[in-house]
């Protein structure tokens, strides 16, 4: 058996029934990325050979035959030749097709539920037993066990696909990868929670909000990364920073550059719960009073990240949104889509008006750091 989880933990439950392992009458490992992908044997964890009535189907064929990934099976999975490409990738240096782009997106959903499968038992397997007592676990298994796209679409648990839209998090998150290649990421990245990232063939991928309860002790950019080579059946396993900070430094990003992650669940988020849209002089006013120090917020305005978060802090003090009364999270604060596009022109405008200028100290020179322009107390910010 391999081991995923960064922190060392005996299998005591299954995953899918909930029972003790020790009162169950006949255990079987059970794949963590099904074979009929080309996942090993021993990247696994038990379960019940015989699952209580409505408990998720293990049985993966449904999952491996699916169009979608029939195609990618015979070309690239197990029984064939080693391909040593990669996708098409843009000047960037990131893959800038997916093989399914222009798809139906039912026929997406159809195997939402076996990559959720996936994540569940990865997750499972690098929390151990605690996850299992996860408030939002038997939405995990609702997912897995869904039958038709409805069942799918009426999901709680915040989960999307990684499109072109979402390069930068795709590949902040999940290894370049060959077309026989799979890779599963746990991480700690943004969401004061972990996530979980799948990516089949190298290049269809997911990623999932994995709890509503915290990190399980994760620090931030704490994780593991698990590449599976479909042809060989064999994986490795590897610590998430060192490849998120070598990204990183390729692309000469700091933490700030990557915006946050808006990744929820968008059936359980009422209209009265989302941020709203506010005109500029409202959001230059608020950026200008918290510059000033007239404005107090959680974190220190030296990075546009932390400046962004302040003025949505500031927003939901003067305009609280009531909380979802269906869910045990608080509404996040943070800015519309709307608000941190005119935010950024507010930033911007700041610079041209030296009011603000590149730079926080001697080891953060350059944007998005920055500092108030000396000249700034005649336009009344200090």
């Amino acid at each position: 058996m391999t081991s995923f989880g960064v922190r060392p933990h005996p299998q005591l439950r299954c995953p899918y029934t909930l029972k003790p392992l020790a009162d169950v009458a006949e255990l079987r490992s059970e794949p963590i990325l099904p074979l009929s992908l080309g996942g090993p044997a021993e990247f696994d964890v038990l379960v019940d050979r015989q699952p209580v009535a409505g408990a998720p189907s293990s049985d993966d064929r449904s999952f491996g035959d699916n169009a979608l990934l029939l195609m990618l099976r015979m070309r690239h999975g197990p029984g064939t030749a080693a391909a040593a490409g990669r996708w098409g990738q843009d000047s960037f240096g990131l893959v800038k097709r997916n093989p399914f782009e222009g798809l139906p997106a039912h026929e997406l959903a159809a195997v939402s539920a076996g990559i959720a499968r996936i994540a569940y038992l990865a997750v499972f397997e690098f929390l151990g037993d605690q996850f299992l007592d996860d408030p939002l676990n038997q939405e995990w298994r609702n997912l897995i066990g869904a039958r038709s796209t409805a069942e799918v679409a009426r999901s709680e648990l915040a989960f999307m696909p990684l499109g072109p839209a979402e390069v930068l998090y795709e590949a902040a998150l999940l290894p370049d990868l060959g077309p026989h290649e799979h890779a599963i990421t746990i991480c700690n990245f943004q969401q004061n929670t972990p996530l979980v990232a799948l990516k089949l063939f190298g290049c269809l991928s997911h990623v999932f909000r994995v709890s509503q309860c915290g990190t399980y002790g994760l620090e931030l950019l704490e994780g593991q990364i698990a590449v599976c080579d479909s042809v060989k059946r064999t994986v490795r396993i590897q610590s998430f920073m060192p490849p998120f900070l070598g990204f990183a430094s390729r692309y000469h990003l700091a933490a700030g550059d990557i915006p946050p992650f808006r990744l929820r669940s968008s059936r359980c988020i009422p209209e009265k719960t989302k941020p709203m849209d506010h005109q500029k002089s409202v959001l230059r006013a608020i950026i200008l009073e918290i510059l000033a120090g007239r404005e107090h917020t959680s974190l220190e305005p030296y990075c546009q990240q932390n400046l962004f978060l302040g003025v949505a802090e500031v927003l939901e003090r003067r305009e609280p949104r009531a909380a979802d009364p269906n869910s045990i999270e608080l509404p996040r604060i943070a800015l519309s889509d709307t608000d941190t596009l005119v935010a950024q022109e507010v930033f911007w405008d700041l610079i041209v008006e030296r009011v603000i200028t590149p730079g926080y100290d001697h080891a953060n020179q350059s944007l998005p750091f920055f500092r108030i322009h000396s000249e700034a107390t005649r336009l009344q910010v200090k």
